[in-house]
């Protein structure tokens, strides 16, 4: 049983801000526009020309700086991570005791994952006739015209702060809005699955909507884990005696912090075969409530649950659907790797070389 919220594929492609390297937030940003770019860096950074095809996927070519870029983001939470406590990152260490896996490696996995799935939904798209409409380019060159003046002379050096160069944050902003019109014509147009289908994805994957209220026990021990309970147990009454039930689990969870964006029913996908972990336990309890009904307290390691099982939304069951066709299409894509690009790459040193290059750039 895993809960999901379907935002996975949505990625904040549009706007320069959703970028993962946080380096002019941080006062990194270079104060004066060199003519070097970021084209220039991930060269020299990673010994890889930036117009490189790296591979292709379904006939669609991968460059170096598309590549490049999610190998930077990923790297850089690492990287930047170990700096805030003054140590060095271990490239090479395995991500798992007796893996041969290194942290390098799973890098170069996880960007390869990311622009295969670029590539696939652009090409689920194209097949189904859907492309970046003209508002769609008009409002993405506003934002590039509004970043121009607001940056003014720095803007090419905010781009490389972010890895980006203006024709790669127009593909990834393409990308975005296909994805978000593929997903629209998945819940409002010519591919949403009819009725009988979308009953079949939800017995199939045993798909129950609820509402929860976590109360976390981590790092809790003895008297404290009992603290924990009682609270559980005071949301439970809460829960149970207001006049809007639903409304009440909202009011909780702001109490406890959730956004608006986290404060919202999920989707758990509990199957037909239980075990005797955590998630199944859950999973057991959705599947024994109707519709509108509140469980009592559920205990797990993690901590206590309540939860409240609500009606399916059609539309939520839709993207279930959705992501499935992507993971086929990512897992049925016809992918070819240039291994002699793809063996120059040293991931550490990428990345480590990128931000030193930025580094020196903000001391000129």
């Amino acid at each position: 049983m895993k809960k999901q919220t379907f935002h996975m594929l949505t990625r904040l492609l549009a706007g320069i801000g959703a970028a993962l390297i946080m380096v002019g937030a941080a006062g990194m940003l270079p104060q004066n526009d060199k003519t070097e770019n970021t084209l220039d860096i991930y060269a020299s950074a990673s010994g890889i020309r930036a117009d490189a095809v790296v591979m292709t996927v379904d006939g669609q070519d991968i460059t170096a700086q598309e590549y490049l870029y999610y190998v930077l983001n990923y790297g850089y939470q690492y990287y930047s991570y170990y700096a805030m406590n003054g140590d060095a990152v271990d490239w090479a260490m395995p991500v798992d005791e007796g893996s041969a896996v290194t942290l390098a490696d799973l890098i170069k996995t996880q960007a390869r994952e990311a622009v295969v799935q670029d590539a696939v939904i652009r090409k689920m798209a194209s097949d189904n006739g859907i492309v970046v409409t003209q508002e769609q380019k008009d409002a993405f060159q506003a934002n590039i015209e509004d970043m121009k003046a607001m940056y003014a002379e720095n803007y090419q050096s905010l781009l490389m702060s972010y890895g980006l160069t203006e024709k790669l944050w127009e593909l990834r902003n393409d990308t975005s809005c296909l994805s978000g019109s593929l997903q629209k014509a998945y819940t409002d147009g010519d591919l949403r699955p009819d009725a009988a289908a979308l009953e079949d994805l939800i017995h199939e994957h045993g798909l129950v909507m609820a509402r929860s209220v976590f109360v976390s026990t981590a790092y809790l021990e003895g008297d404290a884990v009992e603290e924990a309970k009682a609270t559980a147990e005071e949301y439970y009454a809460r829960i149970l005696n207001a006049e809007d039930m639903n409304a009440e689990i909202v009011a909780i969870n702001t109490e406890l912090g959730l956004s608006d964006e986290e404060n919202i029913a999920g989707m758990y996908h509990c199957g037909h075969d239980h075990g005797d972990g955590e998630e199944d336990s859950i999973c057991v309890t959705l599947e024994s409530l109707k519709e509108g009904e509140l469980s009592q307290v559920v205990e797990t390691e993690e901590g206590f649950y309540l939860l409240l099982r609500e009606k399916m939304d059609m539309d939520t069951a839709v993207q279930v659907q959705f992501s499935e066709d992507v993971e086929e299409a990512v897992s049925g894509a016809r992918i070819i790797i240039n291994t002699e690009n793809m063996e120059k790459l040293n991931v550490g040193a990428f990345v480590e070389n990128y931000m030193a290059a930025l580094a020196l750039m903000k001391q000129d």
